[in-house]
């Protein structure tokens, strides 16, 4: 998975064995938490796809709904 590979180069463990340049103010625990935390997040990638869908659904029932001729019901009005 690219993103692992991404991730894993922001380890201090990571840098220290291909030439740190920096110090950096966080260790691999940090770094390991944060990209399972980005997996839990691909989850939410398709939650403003399912409310658009879901919205547009909605619209159409109230538009198809307008349109809706009912005969007259006999004792009402």
């Amino acid at each position: 998975m690219l993103l692992t590979v991404c991730i894993d180069a922001a380890k201090p463990s990571y840098q220290d064995e291909y030439g740190r340049k920096y110090k950096t103010p966080w260790n691999d625990l940090f770094i390991d938490e944060l990209k399972r935390g980005l997996v839990a997040c691909r989850v939410f990638i398709f939650y403003p796809i399912y409310w658009v869908v879901y919205s547009q659904m909605l619209n159409n029932f109230v538009s198809q709904g307008m349109y809706l001729h009912f005969p007259p019901i006999a004792g009402c009005g």
